[in-house]
């Protein structure tokens, strides 16, 4: 933006950039999911979603008997996870080359400049790369390509004082300069068709991978146009398939039958009644959504304030259900990530989350390119017979949920979040904490927050950050909710690990100022100039 450019071109530059310096959560192997909002109104959702292979199957892993979380089962050896059988087709560079082209105003190459620099010239090692480098480092060395970039000598690198970093406290990663020169010149078709398509096919036909030159060469971005849809008066902007929009909407939709302004912020009424809506949606969310070219998924019955309304009857205000079961939307359908939010002074917004998918994805870094490549295959269910088992072809669903407000016709909230399924839960616990209880940004994200239902909670309880106090969970507790307290650990690796890591800008309304608020507990979240 300091060169002239407007938001679009920051958050494609930004996004690159990611890829090189997040070597855990990034790559231009990995996927986005990119929400934007122009300043004269037009809105737009581009998916650079992860794809299952044309060689993938329902039945392509074997499953264990036990579960994964509370929802999939697990696979044997985790081959959806780590290896080259959990890489699904990248969307990354797709995703960001449709939306340059569409909405900025630089070139391909200008953008790029900044992830050649930092990987070619390397960037400093943080406390959280080294021990998530650390934690991981039985898996990174059996992939050689990956423990070339990461480690030193077989060990992580060391961390120095920060005011007497040499280069060994540095990771350099010119194999991947390389390969971002490459885009940079040919644009993303030298990563879709060219060498680096040829490395990655080759790579995969000589470990068992599925992905193929078509798979590659045939990929395009989905882009959606976003469903009309409101909060308490607010345009809410979000991606409404293969991502948690619906999940999100449907919460809110059910909570705005309730006046939680007057309830209270975090209060045990409030709590109790963000944990019901919360279970109700996430019933629903795995219950019926997949790919919609693959199965029939009734997005807009799920996020209609008609079947919210039904939802909402469920809810007991005087205690807590036992169980949750998914709903019928039908008759109302009628017709280890980043995120980062980027607004300029003419009112352009985006709102961007992009992925490897867990920590360091699969693991598996193409040799010669210095890519690593992802695990999106983990977020397909690996048992057939389900809304998101595997397919070929099919779109992956994700949990995430980049979201744009607008009041009035004017932006008002960029907002997002990585942290796998607690994703959707902390989004829109920040959206309530701006609309209903009327929080800036900074404290409506640092707020004590709740979760349940997600990939990592049962659906029967809720857990619950220990900064909200003794008596609130008392009162939950004798309302029935099960409730697990866990404790956030501000300023140390990895933090925020209960919850999921919100970053957002609120844009004031009277002033057009901008807040810029990034999770506490977090290390490595920042704000813009």
């Amino acid at each position: 933006m300091k060169k002239g450019g407007n938001a679009i071109d920051a958050a494609v530059a930004t996004g690159f950039v990611l890829t090189v310096v997040k070597p855990s959560s990034n790559s231009i192997g990995g996927v986005n999911w990119i929400v934007v909002r122009l300043a004269d109104g037009e809105t737009a959702i581009i998916l650079g979603a992860g794809k299952a292979p044309m060689k993938a199957a329902p039945d392509m892993y074997e499953l264990e008997p036990e579960g994964f979380g509370p929802y999939f089962r697990k696979v044997k050896d985790d081959a959806n996870v780590i290896g080259h059988r959990s890489v699904a087709i990248p969307g990354l560079v797709a995703g960001f080359a449709t939306l340059l082209e569409k909405y900025g105003t630089m070139d391909w190459e200008e953008v790029l400049q900044p992830a050649i620099r930092y990987a070619e010239e390397g960037f400093v090692v943080s406390i959280l790369d080294i021990v998530g480098i650390a934690q991981r480092m039985e898996i990174i060395l059996r992939y050689r390509a990956t423990a070339e970039i990461l480690l030193r000598n077989g060990f992580p690198p060391k961390l120095g004082r920060r005011d007497r970093w040499d280069g060994s406290e540095r990771i350099v990663q010119r194999d991947l300069a390389e390969s971002l020169r490459k885009i940079a010149e040919g644009g993303p078709e030298a990563f879709y068709r060219g060498e680096i398509a040829e490395a990655i096919v080759g790579d995969m036909e000589e470990h068992g991978g599925l992905m193929t030159d078509e798979d590659l060469a045939t990929y395009e971005p989905w882009i959606v146009k976003p469903t009309p849809v409101s909060y308490r008066g607010h345009e809410v902007i979000y991606a409404h398939v293969i991502t948690a929009g619906p999940l999100v909407m449907e919460t809110l939709n059910i909570l705005e039958g309730f006046d939680l302004g007057a309830l209270g912020h975090n209060t045990p009424e409030t709590l109790h009644l963000l944990a019901e809506a919360m279970g109700l949606a996430y019933s629903d969310y795995y219950q019926y959504v997949g790919d919609p070219n693959f199965v029939a998924v009734p997005s807009v019955g799920l996020s209609s304030k008609e079947y919210a309304a039904e939802r909402r009857e469920l809810i007991d205000l005087e205690k807590a259900s036992v169980s949750v079961k998914p709903g019928d939307p039908w008759p109302h359908e009628g017709e280890s990530t980043t995120h980062q939010c980027v607004v300029d002074k003419e009112g352009n917004v985006t709102s961007i989350t992009q992925t490897l998918g867990g920590g360091f994805g699969s693991f598996v870094t193409v040799p010669g390119t210095g890519i690593i490549l992802n695990d999106q295959m983990w977020g397909f269910n690996p048992e057939p017979g389900h809304a998101n088992s595997v397919a070929p072809g099919k779109w992956r669903v994700a949990p995430t949920a980049p979201t744009i407000i607008a009041k009035d016709g004017v932006p008002l909230l960029s907002v997002g979040a990585p942290g796998g399924g607690r994703i959707p839960l902390a989004v829109t616990q920040v959206i309530m904490n701006v609309i209903d209880h009327g929080l800036g940004i900074q404290a409506a994200i640092e707020a004590p927050r709740i979760d349940r239902g997600s990939t990592l909670s049962m659906p029967d309880e809720i857990v619950l950050d220990s900064r909200i106090g003794e008596p609130t969970r008392e009162a939950l507790s004798r309302l029935g909710h099960k409730v697990f307290v866990v404790d956030e650990q501000p300023w140390v690796p990895g933090g925020s690990v209960n919850f999921a890591v919100p970053v957002g800008i609120l844009i004031d309304p009277k002033t057009g100022r901008l807040h810029g608020g990034v999770d506490p507990y977090r290390i490595g979240a920042a704000v813009g100039y």
